[in-house]
């Protein structure tokens, strides 16, 4: 038994593979349907009579349950791949937080740990030279624009001038402060991102994992970087231990990063095979 919201839609097929239908329902050409209906509305809301406008091609039932078996089976694939990725993400957050707080030294240092301010560790830089003018973006153009909030690359522009190269760099969001560390070339979208450069003898990888564990309460819609944020301490050790378990970091991120990659990968090549199984381009053998 399962209880649904208002803002729900329930739908009971009649002859048809309800799975595959769920994968119809989500395939590129039903959605153009559904941004049309949509469209014109302050606050968007799609009813039931909308959605039974929606035009698909549908196979026969046995064909159905086929495609629903192999979607259902890349489904699964992505699913251990994501379970495989918050693994490894929170076997790194294990190894590291004892390390970035001193209370694991590695071996041949000793030297004690001091508190510093991140606005000593850290320049800022405005963004406004490295702005994105044009926001139609293309897969096909050579420069991603990035933000720091959990989408990070909004797109791809073909605007050559005004890229930020001094790298690397944490970019900084100033209401939010999520931060993320970069370290190919970028421009930048918001006006409202500080990009953080290292001081002398500072590792800006060092950092960056260190503002990760921070736990900070955002109050209003102000910006903070200035006036609160940089005005944090972290723990510090001196500039070789700090290299040292940058490296380490940089290993366990290589690691993440590949988990990532094939993540990435498997929903590119489910996604790729909706559009021609659910169009009728690939038919299945029954």
């Amino acid at each position: 038994m399962a209880f649904a919201g208002g803002d729900i839609i329930i739908f009971k097929p009649y002859e048809s593979e309800s799975i595959t239908l769920s994968y119809l329902l989500n395939s590129s050409v039903s959605n153009k349907q559904k941004y049309k209906f949509g469209q014109g509305h302050s606050i968007v809301h799609i009813y039931p009579f909308h959605l039974k406008k929606i035009e698909i091609v549908l196979p026969t039932l046995p064909e159905q349950k086929k495609i629903a078996e192999i979607l259902f089976f890349w489904d699964k694939a992505i699913e251990k791949q994501e379970q495989l990725v918050e693994k490894l993400e929170r076997r790194k957050r294990a190894i590291m937080q004892p390390i970035m707080r001193g209370k694991i030294r590695l071996s041949g240092f000793a030297i004690k740990w001091g508190d510093t301010e991140l606005g000593d560790l850290l320049d800022y830089i405005q963004p406004t030279p490295y702005l994105v003018r044009d926001t139609l973006y293309d897969n096909k153009y050579p420069v991603p624009v990035l933000t720091a909030g959990k989408t990070f690359v909004l797109g791809y522009t073909n605007e050559i001038d005004g890229v930020f190269v001094d790298l690397p760099v944490i970019i900084f969001d100033d209401f939010t402060t999520a931060s993320k560390f970069v370290n190919f070339p970028f421009k930048a979208k918001s006006s409202a991102m500080k990009l953080l450069k290292a001081k002398k003898n500072v590792n800006i990888k060092f950092v960056y994992e260190a503002m990760q564990q921070i736990k900070y309460a955002i109050g209003g819609h102000e910006r903070h970087w200035i006036s609160k944020f940089s005005y944090i301490t972290i723990p510090l050790p001196g500039i070789e231990e700090q290299n040292k378990i940058a490296e380490i970091i940089s290993c366990i991120d290589t690691e993440i990063d590949l988990a990532r990659e094939i993540l990435g990968a498997f929903r590119s090549q489910k996604n790729c095979l909706m559009q021609k199984l659910l169009t009728g381009k690939t038919r299945v053998k029954l």
